[in-house]
C-alpha cells in the first residue's frame, strides 16, 4: 500500500520552474504518479467492499435507497450510444436530464442545490457540441491535450447544474465549483473522476515514490477552478495514465481496464482515490454487525474477506495503532456532539484485544 506523503508534493509546473526538464519526470520514471497495479487493485477491492456493505445497510433501512447510481446511469448511456445515438440527442435528452439529476442528488450533491430537470436539459442542450467532440476520446492515450477546448466548454457550460445555494451567495468570477460538475462529466463521459473533497485530498497527499507530483492547480481544500485550470488538470492526468499503462503493463501484464472491466477509466480512477482510511471497509462491517452483536473477534485470515483486500501490515502493531487511534477519535467526536445536545453518546467500536501471536483481534462496541 502506498504511504501518505508527509510533505507537500510538487506539481509538474513547479518542477519545471525549479529547473527540472520535462524528460526528468516523464517516461518510465513517472509510473509512480499513480499507484501501481497491485495498489490500485487493493483500493478498488476496498471500495467495492464498502459498496457491498452499503447495499446491505440500505436493505436494512440504515441508509436511504439509491435511485440512480453510477452503474444505472452508465447502463442508460451505453445502451443508447452503442447503436450510434447520443444521450444528448433530442429524443433522449429529457430522460438523460432526469437521470443525471437523480444521480447527482444520490452522489451527495443534493445538499448544495441541484438544478431542475428542465434546467439540466437546457444546460445539456447547450454543451452538446462539446460533449460530441469528447465522446469518443479515452483517457490515457494522449488525446486530451487536443480536446482542451471541448473540456473547457463542457466545464463552463455546466455551471449551475449543482451548488445553486453557493452560486446565490458567491458572484461568478471565472471560477466555479468542481465537485458537482466533475461528477456530472464523469456520468456523461466516464473519463474523469469526480473531484470531491476525498478524491482531491488523496490526489494531493497520497503520493507515490520516488517522485512526488500532484496535478497542477489541484488543492485539497480548494473547490473553485477556472475552465482552463480544469482542462490542464485533465490533460496532465491523461499523461499520468499514459505512463501508467506503458509501465504497469510491462511489469504486471495487465492494462488499466483489467482493474474493473465493466467500468470506464474515470470511474476506475474515482474508486482508487475515493477513500478516507485504508481500513474503511472494516468500519462498515462493524456497523452492520452492531445490529446483531456488540463483540466481534476476527482472525487475520478472515480480515481480507472483511476488507476486500489483503493488507500486508496485519502483523505490524503500528498499523493497528492507527486503526485504534481512528476509532478513538470517532468515539470522541460522537461524545462531544452528544454533549452539546445534552444527550447520551451512542456506543462506538474499539479494539479490546490484539493478539499478533495468535493472529486475532477483538472489537467491542460500548
Amino acid at each position: 500500500m502506498g504511504s501518505v506523503s508527509l510533505y507537500l508534493p510538487y506539481t509538474c509546473a513547479q518542477l519545471v520552474a525549479k529547473g527540472q526538464k520535462h524528460d526528468e519526470w516523464s517516461g518510465k520514471s513517472c509510473t509512480t504518479m499513480l499507484p501501481d497495479f497491485n495498489t490500485c487493485r487493493d483500493r478498488i477491492g476496498a471500495y467495492n467492499q464498502v459498496a457491498a456493505y452499503r447495499r446491505q445497510m440500505r436493505a436494512m433501512g440504515m441508509l436511504p435507497q439509491l435511485r440512480i447510481g453510477f452503474a444505472d446511469f452508465w447502463t442508460h448511456k451505453t445502451g443508447i450510444e452503442v447503436g450510434g445515438d447520443s444521450i444528448l440527442d433530442e429524443a433522449h435528452l429529457p430522460k438523460t436530464a432526469a437521470n443525471l439529476r437523480l444521480f447527482l442528488i444520490d452522489w451527495s450533491m443534493g445538499r448544495t442545490g441541484v438544478a431542475s430537470d428542465e434546467a439540466i436539459e437546457r444546460l445539456l442542450r447547450n454543451v452538446r457540441p462539446h460533449y460530441e467532440g469528447l465522446r469518443g476520446t479515452v483517457l490515457g492515450v494522449g488525446q486530451i491535450q487536443n480536446h482542451r477546448r471541448e473540456l473547457e466548454g463542457l466545464y463552463k457550460g455546466l455551471d449551475g447544474i449543482t451548488n445553486l445555494s453557493i452560486r446565490l451567495r458567491v458572484p461568478y468570477d471565472g471560477e466555479s465549483s468542481i465537485t458537482g460538475k466533475s461528477k456530472a462529466i464523469l456520468a456523461l463521459w466516464g473519463q474523469i473522476p469526480g473531484f470531491d473533497s476525498l478524491t482531491q485530498k488523496n490526489f494531493c497527499e497520497w503520493t507515490h515514490q520516488p517522485l512526488p507530483i500532484r496535478l497542477t492547480h489541484l488543492e485539497h481544500k480548494e473547490e473553485r477552478y477556472a475552465p482552463d485550470q480544469f482542462s490542464e488538470m485533465i490533460a496532465e492526468l491523461d499523461e499520468w495514465m499514459g505512463h501508467w499503462l506503458t509501465n504497469n503493463y510491462t511489469v504486471f501484464g495487465q492494462g488499466f481496464a483489467a482493474l474493473d472491466p465493466a467500468l470506464p477509466v474515470g470511474r476506475i480512477v474515482d474508486k482508487i482515490y475515493n477513500w478516507e482510511v485504508e481500513w474503511e471497509p472494516l468500519l462498515y462491517y462493524l456497523r452492520l454487525e452492531e445490529a446483531h452483536r456488540l463483540q466481534v473477534r476476527l482472525t487475520f485470515d478472515q480480515l481480507p474477506r472483511v476488507l476486500g483486500f489483503a493488507p500486508g501490515q496485519l502483523q505490524n502493531p503500528r498499523w493497528w495503532t492507527q486503526v485504534a487511534s481512528h476509532m478513538d477519535e470517532d468515539r470522541r467526536k460522537k461524545q462531544d456532539k452528544a454533549k452539546k445536545k445534552n444527550k447520551t453518546a451512542k456506543p462506538s467500536w474499539r479494539i479490546a484485544e490484539l493478539d499478533t501471536l495468535r493472529q486475532s483481534v477483538c472489537f467491542v462496541c460500548d
